[in-house]
């Protein structure tokens, strides 16, 4: 069985498989960088399982899910001998050597889930467990009466590309290719050749070919039959430290000597032979297949040394979390997951996992530069929850304490109350975004020096660290705070259809062109962007320097930025009462100079500007007209999906401020009225789809 099919097993355990959701947390290991645990009792509680069953049936699951040509001989979900109303468990180990993706998955039916197995594939028994493994062991599956235990393993890129282990499980390394220079030819009407035969060259080529290949392959099966003795106690001793490396015990270094065929040398006087070797194709050919071959022989060799490794670590991780040695996962909410929350995740030692990813040889050769990517992120968490008609996803993320202070000094600032009135309850969207200036520059150099200038390696590090000085000294963070306060509002109004002036040019027989003036209708989006200012001198000045140079027009206070003759959206500036106004409508920025603007904010928009330092929103009942007004085509299939917006209520992003360590945030989609949940509607909509499919 390959990890393919072994990867949909445990995404069909995933879904089946989240009684017995105690016993299972009890068993996930509290060493995890990352815990996702699934509620199935939740999922099957808002939808039908008949309806997933003939979701899942449409798109072929059942056929497919243990490989093609293998269907299972059941149609539903439940005779699959998961218990699906208990919780499943997912989870990650990250090291630096090595990276386990582990599950648990309750079972109701031994017997069940073993008829559904393939028949030729081997079931071996592992401290007395049934199990089976992917092709090269390093993915396994295995199960009692109760539980389902996955685990694969993946080998660390960075890891593996160290020169010190390397050497110690005897990788072989690549030799570079030697370049093929082709020389210059006589004149080749003065040389006889031999005529070929392309049916009997590319029979013996191909012969030559397999030959090569088979040779390769029983070297490389050589190869990896003694670099699996060599490793197999290095394996069997592997343990998983953080923030440390891998304590595994020193194997033999294996010294392979591996010979490159160069092309043919040219002598000074080229023999009639010589220039017919050359000037042959498959001479190429039959140097770069040689080369390939012998590339693929060292990679074949190497990955396998990888492989027999991830093995010996997979089964002596898998049996720890099998027997319950060492610590447990201790999280209260994952140990108490709602009955509204359809999945939960938890994500700690965010700074050593990222760590373990980034290609840090890469930027240091190619920058000469080890970044430390010190952001401060300590843990994550999150759920998928249902609120009636309502699909949520909160999370929140924590700090440590320097860039806690930071982060809460740099959100603490509040929108402009003069804003409020323009969040418009007919508005297709809006975005604001709070932040203190003056504390955001008087803490960035300190980030800047966190995130690349801490590392010792990094050879920049004093000219980065030099930077931000100058940046702290240089830039009055004060004084820029008065000018640019940091609230923001950006408001869509919608699409409106406008005249627009353009130049256009017509041409006579001779072509010769004169320029003329056209105008058009066309439709342009509606938007304005305001921010607060307590210091608008420069902004004057620069409109100053802008009409005399003859790059903004005075419209009476108003001033427009000019544009190429063909761009549709004409950007107006105006300052008024400590705001600054940029945007495309005229007539309403004349009403707010003139103090006879009267918009009102819709409720729930400004409550939501009011609490959060960021919302994105946007108003999806809006958006089948705005298609409409914009002759966006919309194909027949999913015209009624797009019809349907106009039922839903808004989508929205928000980012709390700081509690604490930790900023949270949340995003939202309210469904239509009338199926009994989110979830409901959601799985209505997918179900609907799979039927226009099989049309």
């Amino acid at each position: 069985m390959n990890k393919l099919k072994l990867a949909l097993i445990a995404a069909a355990l995933g879904l089946a498989g989240p009684s017995f959701s105690q016993d299972l947390i009890n068993k996930v290991p509290g060493e995890s960088n990352m815990v996702l645990a699934i509620n199935g009792k939740a999922f099957f509680k808002h939808v039908d399982a008949a309806q997933v069953n003939a979701i899942f049936a449409r798109l072929g699951f059942f056929k497919n899910v243990m490989g093609n040509n293998n269907p299972i001989n059941t149609n539903d979900i439940q005779d699959m001998g998961i218990d699906i109303k208990a919780n499943a468990y997912i989870n990650s180990i990250t090291t630096d050597s090595v990276q386990f993706i582990g599950g648990l998955f309750p079972l109701n039916d031994r017997s069940k889930f073993e008829s559904l197995l393939p028949k030729n594939k081997k079931i071996e028994q592992v401290n007395g467990l049934s199990t089976i493994y992917s092709t090269d062991r390093t993915m396994r599956l295995s199960w009692d009466n109760n539980t389902i235990y996955a685990m694969g393993g993946v080998a660390m890129y960075n890891y593996f590309s160290r020169d010190d282990i390397k050497q110690r499980y005897g990788f072989l390394e690549q030799e570079e290719a030697a370049v093929y220079e082709e020389p210059v030819l006589v004149d080749s009407a003065a040389v006889e050749f031999e005529a070929w035969d392309p049916e009997n060259e590319t029979v013996e080529s191909a012969a030559e070919a397999a030959v090569a290949a088979a040779e390769a392959a029983e070297e490389a099966e050589a190869a990896v039959a003694e670099a699996a003795e060599e490793v197999k106690e290095a394996a069997s001793t592997h343990v998983v430290l953080k923030g440390t490396k891998s304590n595994v015990k020193q194997a033999e270094e294996t010294t392979v000597t591996t010979e490159i065929i160069a092309p043919p040398m040219i002598s000074g006087t080229l023999e009639e032979s010589e220039i017919a070797e050359v000037d042959s194709v498959l001479a190429q050919d039959e140097y770069q297949d040689d080369y390939y071959l012998e590339y693929r022989r060292i990679e074949n060799h190497n990955d396998s040394i990888k492989n027999v490794l991830v093995a010996g670590w997979l089964d002596a991780k898998l049996n720890d979390v099998i027997a319950g040695k060492g610590k447990r996962i201790t999280s209260k909410k994952l140990r108490n997951i709602k009955d509204n929350e359809l999945i939960r995740f938890e994500i700690d030692h965010i700074d050593e996992m990222y760590g373990y990813f980034y290609p840090a040889d890469m930027l240091y050769g190619t920058f000469g530069m080890r970044p430390a990517f010190n952001y401060g992120y300590q843990s994550a968490s999150g759920a998928a929850v249902i609120e009636g008609n309502k699909l949520k996803v909160i999370g929140d993320m924590t700090f440590d304490k320097t860039m806690t202070k930071y982060y809460r000094d740099m959100y603490k600032n509040k929108l402009n109350p003069e804003f409020y009135k323009y969040l418009d309850k007919n508005a297709l969207g809006f975005m604001t975004l709070n932040i203190n200036t003056e504390a955001y520059i008087k803490h960035m150099p300190n980030i800047v020096t966190r995130v690349f200038g801490e590392n010792q390696e990094n050879r920049y590090g004093e000219i980065i660290d030099v930077f931000a000085t100058s940046f702290d000294i240089l830039l009055d963070e004060a004084a820029i705070a008065k000018v640019f306060k940091g609230d923001n509002l950006i408001v869509l109004n919608g699409v409106t259809k406008k005249e627009v002036t353009y130049t256009d040019y017509e041409y006579d027989e001779d072509y010769n062109y004169t320029e003329v003036e056209r105008t058009k209708t066309e439709n342009i989006p509606d938007f304005l962007w305001m921010f607060s200012s307590d210091d608008v001198r420069i902004f004057e000045k620069l409109i100053k320097i802008g009409i005399r140079e003859e790059g903004l027009v005075d419209h009476g206070g108003i001033y427009e930025l000019k544009t190429g003759s063909r761009e549709v959206i004409k950007p107006f500036l105006l300052i008024h009462k400590g705001i600054v106004f940029l945007g495309n409508d005229l007539e309403k920025l004349k009403a707010i100079k003139d103090n006879s603007y009267r918009g009102v904010g819709d409720k729930t928009y400004v409550n939501l500007a009011k609490k959060n330092p960021m919302v994105a929103l946007f108003n999806t009942p809006k958006l089948p007209s705005m298609l409409s007004q914009l002759d966006i085509p919309v194909h027949r299939s999913m015209q009624k999906t797009v019809d349907e917006l106009s039922k839903y209520g808004n989508i929205y992003m928000v980012a709390s401020p700081m509690k604490g360590n930790s900023m949270q945030g949340e995003l939202a989609i309210e469904f239509p009225q009338g199926e009994k949940n989110a979830l409901s509607f959601l799985v209505n909509l997918i179900d609907n789809w799979t039927l226009q499919l099989e049309d």
